[in-house]
Parts: structure tokens; C-alpha cells; sequence
């Protein structure tokens, strides 16, 4: 009997050559860093055409035979690549030279992986079959969203940018994005006219709380004399008022949920709220009243990235002598960048971790957290 799909769970190393399993047309592999020339065995098995492989380390010897042998699996259609631990690949001669031949390619996740940009060969003539894609790249440019909006299967796409100051985009063609059903993205997505965007069911995307700050003082009523009452504004009126720039996707006729990434530096709790009552409000525009979410985005990333260095250098000093713990503060911040855990329980966590050290590595935790969560030595 000849073995077509295998599903190695985590915890299961392939101690056996990957390569003599010819037959195999679904494989999922966990920790292929421990299985013994898996990436090499992996270019024998040309039959494959679903490929989820998770790994915790690699080393750049094994990253290139592992492109080498993704260039061999031609009736490849789905392809998951999962790092434990988020890091930067090196795009040279590797994904950036990996063209999927033919261009069957119908899903693509790259999870834990940081591009430094997005592969040229991710265009409508390359796999104009793709209708699921998941990256993070260093730098999101307005030609990559120009591009994938052409993609004419797209439905689901997930792109988070690493840089600072994330892009701004304002979909006005009706010819993108046409299929497109969920968009999760850290950039800022405008509507710019009716019929972009057409199909859009699911959305998350930044939004600037300058903007909605600068709009709520400049161009709606007070009710205090700095900021607004959006409730004192009639809801007929909110279409006309509300300025294209702040991003409320209005021109989005099958939208049924939204989630909006404020972010929040240089303001107040008091502008925080009047904002977050004024989206409340205007999503009555909607026809469809999408069920609505706001998270908290953004941290001061001008101080931020000057003090996050510091603290972490700090952190690796106390454990280096025992790894483990390093470890488990790494992974605790993973959970908190990928909204795993709640504030709380990480200042819980916090305090278990540092217990014996200096109770300074918990108070300047609070470079990582929103302004409202800073820790304070009450709290310890």
C-alpha cells in the first residue's frame, strides 16, 4: 500500500528518509530541524501537493536546501511554513529565486517568517490561482497592494508590516481586490470610492487617532469646548460630515465585521474615549451595522525602540545563565505581540519571572504597554 498523506503531529521527529515516501501527496511535519535530511529528502517527493512544515531553528545551509527542494515539488497547490521563533530570512537565493512551476500555487503561509519585502513572483502571472496569502514583510510599498489587488482569486489576505510608519492605502479601482472576502492588515485601508473593495466581509486594519482627534476637534460640535459629543450629531448628517481620510469603510457593501488598530500616541484618555464613541456612533452609516472592534495599537515607537533595546540587552544579562527562563520571557512576548494574553496576566507573569531580581525589569516593562497600563511600583 503505498502512503499519500502524512500528518506527523508536534513532538514527532522523522528519523526515517523523508525521500522514500515517493507517493505522498499531503505531508505536515513538525521540529523538521530535528529530522535528519528532511530538507534535502524533501526534493524527492515530487508528488506533493499539500506542504505544512514547522520548524524551530535553521541554520542557512538547511533554509537553502530546503528552497532547492521546493523547486523539485512542481504539482505543489498549498504551502505553510511555520517558525516557533519570529525571525528574518535572507530573500537572496532563496524565496525571491523560488518561482512554484507550474503556477499552481493556490495557498501560501509564511508564519513566524519576516520577509524583507514581497517576493516579485507573487503576481498575477506567476499564480494567478493564489486565493489564500499570509506574510509579514519589512516595508508594505503602494505597488505590492497595486499588485495583489490584481490577484484575481484573492479572497483572503493577511500582510503586517514591520516598518514604523506603516503605509496608508486608499483602494479606489474597481478592478482590485475583487474577490477579496477577509483583509487583516497592521496598515492603514481606506474605501476611496463605491465598488472598491466590493466583497470585503471581514476587515482589520490601522486606523490614525490623530486624524479622528484633529476631525473630532475641528469639524464636529463641543460639548465642552475641546472635544466632541458625537451623539449630538444627527446620524443623517454623519455621512456628509465624516471626511474620506479617516477611513470608515462605508463604500463596503458586504462588510459584517471590523476591527480597527488605533493608534494612540499623544493622547488623552478623555480624547481616547470621545474617539472611541464617535466610531461607535458612525457605524451606524453602515447598512449592514457591522459588529465592530477597536484594539489599541501603538506605543510611542520613537522612544520605544531606543528603550526596547536597552531592556531586552538588560533581560539577557540577569538570564544568562539560565536559558530557560530567557525562553520563557521570549515567548511571553511573543503571546503579547500576538495578542495571546491579556495585560494583566503578562504583569502576572512578569512578576513571577523577575521574582529574586531587580523589580526594575518589571517597571520597565512598560515600554511595550499602552499608556493606560503603565506599571507602577503599586502594582508590584
Amino acid at each position: 500500500m503505498k502512503l499519500m498523506c502524512l500528518r506527523a503531529t508536534e513532538g514527532t521527529r522523522m528519523m526515517a528518509e523523508i525521500g522514500k515516501l515517493a507517493s505522498l501527496e499531503e505531508l505536515e511535519v513538525h521540529s523538521v530541524d530535528k529530522s535528519p535530511n528532511f530538507a534535502t529528502g524533501l526534493g524527492q517527493l515530487t508528488k506533493v501537493r499539500v506542504l505544512e512544515i514547522h520548524f524551530d531553528e535553521m541554520d542557512e545551509s538547511t533554509e537553502k536546501a530546503l528552497m532547492e527542494s521546493l523547486r523539485n515539488l512542481r504539482k505543489i497547490q498549498s504551502l505553510q511554513i511555520w517558525s516557533k521563533k519570529e525571525r528574518t530570512i535572507d530573500l537572496g537565493g532563496l524565496l525571491e529565486d523560488w518561482t512554484p512551476t507550474p503556477s499552481d500555487l493556490r495557498q501560501l503561509m509564511l508564519c513566524g517568517i519576516h520577509l524583507p519585502r514581497r517576493p516579485s513572483w507573487i503576481d498575477p502571472s506567476c499564480v494567478p490561482l493564489l486565493s489564500y496569502l499570509s506574510l509579514t514583510v519589512q516595508a508594505v510599498q503602494v505597488q505590492d497592494l497595486e499588485i495583489l489587488g490584481r490577484l484575481p482569486l484573492l479572497s483572503y489576505l493577511y500582510i503586517w508590516s514591520e516598518a514604523i510608519n506603516c503605509l496608508s492605502y486608499t483602494a479606489t479601482s474597481r478592478d482590485e481586490f475583487q474577490n477579496l472576502r477577509h483583509l487583516d492588515t497592521n496598515l492603514e485601508i481606506m474605501c476611496g470610492q463605491q465598488g472598491a473593495l466590493p466583497m470585503v466581509e471581514k476587515l482589520t486594519c490601522r486606523a490614525s487617532m490623530g486624524k479622528y482627534v484633529a476631525f473630532a476637534r475641528s469639524s464636529m460640535p463641543f460639548d465642552d469646548g475641546s472635544v466632541v459629543n458625537p451623539a449630538t450629531v444627527a446620524e443623517a448628517e454623519l455621512p456628509v460630515i465624516l471626511p474620506l481620510d479617516i477611513g470608515w469603510p462605508v463604500n463596503m457593501p458586504c462588510l459584517r465585521g471590523i476591527t480597527y488598530l488605533l493608534d494612540y500616541q499623544d493622547c488623552s484618555a478623555k480624547e481616547w474615549a470621545h474617539v472611541e464613541t464617535l466610531l461607535l456612533h458612525v457605524r451606524k452609516i453602515h447598512p449592514n451595522c457591522p459588529p465592530f472592534r477597536i484594539k489599541k495599537n501603538c506605543r510611542d515607537k520613537k522612544i520605544t525602540l531606543i528603550d526596547a533595546f536597552s531592556y531586552l540587552e538588560a533581560v539577557k544579562d540577569v538570564f544568562k545563565g539560565n536559558p530557560s527562563k530567557y525562553s520563557e520571557f521570549f515567548d511571553l512576548m511573543i503571546d503579547y505581540k500576538r495578542d495571546r494574553i491579556k495585560i494583566k496576566d503578562v504583569i502576572i507573569r512578569l512578576k513571577t519571572l523577575f521574582t529574586g531580581h531587580d523589580p526594575n525589569l518589571i517597571l520597565d516593562f512598560s515600554v511595550f504597554l499602552p499608556r493606560e497600563w503603565a506599571i507602577t511600583l503599586g502594582d508590584l
